[in-house]
């Protein structure tokens, strides 16, 4: 009898994603029919649209949730005992969960922490600093936008864009935070993930920089420093 060659993963990979293409395929026919049962007005397009929008989110966010666990071992005799990271040593402790902000909402990411052998210094999530989720907890696509619109916005304007277009109800982070997250994964600044681009503003205006001075990091990223330099001339 013939043995499949498919490898686990792949398997895996496969009935997550057809479940979650069925899914989405179900939920947005349901729509599409319920819109074309009534008159086009213009209610009935707006009802549409965001209910098409909220069902691809949803989809989205399933398909980086299981994207990203399985970048990972889950049992923990197949995690690695010991992991080196800037010159030190981490070992093997539990596995936790954390909300990650993600560009289609919040999604639930598990993850092996490791300790530091050295007392006093934080703990270490390598799955965290391989997809690029740092300060903020949010994806490398999210905190660029964040950085991006504290330029020209306040902290609380961006905090309700975050709610309104990502779903993210609980963001009490500050943009600076998005700002330095989004500093040490932007791969236009470096090729390898990790910023070398970054040097102090030299003018202190409004947006971004309105945030650095209640006590974020007060150096940012190329592409954000020319950002602002060009709404700073259209002012």
């Amino acid at each position: 009898m013939a043995q499949s060659t498919v490898p686990p993963a792949a398997a895996a990979r496969g009935m997550v994603a057809g479940d979650v293409w069925a899914q989405l395929r179900t939920r947005v026919e349901e729509r599409l029919r319920h819109f074309e049962a009534g008159p086009p007005t213009p209610a009935a397009v707006y009802a549409l649209e965001q209910e098409v929008r909220a069902a691809f989110d949803a989809a989205g966010r399933a398909l980086l949730e299981a994207a990203f666990h399985r970048r990972e071992p889950a049992a923990r005799d197949q995690a690695a005992p010991k992991v080196r990271y800037h010159k030190q040593t981490y070992r093997l402790n539990k596995r936790t969960k954390a909300e990650v902000a993600t560009s289609f909402g919040p999604i639930t990411l598990w993850s092996w922490l490791y300790l530091c052998t050295e007392d006093g210094e934080p703990g270490l999530h390598p799955l965290h600093v391989g997809l690029g989720i740092g300060a903020g907890a949010a994806t490398p696509l999210l905190a660029e936008r964040v950085a991006r619109a504290s330029v020209e916005h306040t902290q609380a304007e961006v905090r309700a864009w975050l709610r309104r277009e990502h779903g993210l109800t609980a963001c009490g982070w500050p943009c600076a935070t998005f700002a330095a997250g989004w500093r040490r994964s932007c791969p236009r600044c470096n090729r390898s993930g990790w910023c070398a681009g970054w040097r102090r503003p030299r003018r202190r205006g409004a947006g971004i920089a309105r945030c650095w001075r209640s006590g974020g990091t007060a150096s940012w990223c190329r592409c954000v420093a020319a950002a602002t330099k060009k709404a700073a001339r259209r002012r």
